[in-house]
């Protein structure tokens, strides 16, 4: 299992000086939301190249970062909810730009990345280093450029897309672009420090409870009784409700209730925590019994990721707490 963070680069021209160019749909592509990673893109410095002037552009994630030059005259789109990327589009020269980051499996072949990812796509060209693999092509009446970089099991995705009668036209700006692009990378992705919360407190009909969520994760529709609430972000997910404790649960009879091997189980006076692992994903619950009530806060995520998660499954879970309660 793994989590995708995506931007994709959609531009005119040929390709960079690591790669020809491809044909392809200029309508085909999307940005993927797939990730968890809150990012932060800030515009430095403008740089000229012929009639074309450029801005360095960087996308600074708490998962995966990259740098790249973009003309001035694209259009950057609204990023995704997930702030998982960012897309530039062209109208007067059909040009869009994109960059994908995606979070991949140990050991995964970078000769094989670009299998199925363009549909249709006739591959005139293809190269490939220690880190990185180019290839272009034609689908229909459009070119593709894609570039990849592979490295700390992450994958910063480039693709330029465009019309062919505007291959020679757009030949400098691809490749400015692509010999532009290039991932920052960090041997610890993740930095706690940058996640921001939001504290949620949620009132149910009998009871009520508060806890902090990064912003990142997306709040899903409420249950009809407004018992609880759930967020997502990718692969991850956060749920919190509560209960009346209509079975008279103890703390021991709450963990007796899970049926699957534990990894972990800590207590305190009113609450239990513990954690399993489930094939790829790792699962953490918290529960708080008291006031009639049971207090349940669940948190999953990919196993990969345990390491990055640590400081915001701390977080999340010592923020948990019933509201209104005197226990």
């Amino acid at each position: 299992m793994f989590r995708q963070l995506k931007a994709t680069m959609y531009a005119g021209a040929m390709f960079a000086v690591l790669s020809p160019v491809l044909f392809l749909s200029t309508s085909s592509f999307a940005v993927s939301r797939s990730s968890v990673f809150q990012k932060t893109s800030v515009k430095i410095q403008t740089a000229t190249s012929s009639r074309w002037r450029y801005e360095n552009f960087l996308d600074l994630g708490a998962a995966g970062s990259f740098a790249l030059k973009v003309p001035t005259t694209f259009t950057p789109a609204a990023p995704p909810p997930n702030h998982d990327g960012r897309l530039w589009r062209d109208k007067a020269i059909t040009l869009s730009t994109s960059v994908e980051v995606d979070l991949i499996s140990p050991g995964y072949a970078l000769a094989d990345y670009f299998n199925g990812r363009f549909p249709g796509l006739h591959l005139t060209y293809q190269a490939q280093g220690s880190d990185w693999r180019v290839i272009s092509g034609v689908v229909g009446r459009t070119i593709v450029y894609a570039k990849v970089y592979v490295t700390h099991e992450r994958a910063y995705q480039l693709t330029l897309q465009y019309a062919t009668a505007q291959k020679t036209a757009l030949n400098a700006v691809v490749t400015v672009i692509a010999n532009s692009f290039h991932p920052l990378v960090s041997s610890a992705p993740y930095i706690p420090s940058h996640w921001t919360y939001t504290t949620y407190v949620n009132y149910g009909p009998t009871s009520a409870f508060a806890l902090a969520v990064p912003q990142a994760f997306a709040e899903e529709p409420p249950p009809l009784d407004h018992d609880g609430r759930a967020w997502v972000d990718g692969s991850a997910s956060i749920n919190a409700v509560s209960d009346v404790n209509v079975l008279d649960a103890t703390l021991s009879s709450y963990v007796k209730g899970f049926g699957v091997h534990l990894s972990t189980e800590t207590q305190g006076s009113d609450w239990v925590a513990v954690s399993w692992t489930t094939h790829d994903t790792l699962n953490y619950n918290k529960a708080i019994i008291t006031c009639g009530n049971v207090y349940s806060l669940t948190i999953q995520y990919p196993r990969a990721d345990q390491q990055n998660f640590n400081a915001i499954v701390a977080h999340v879970e010592n923020s948990f707490r019933p509201v209104a309660c005197s226990g």
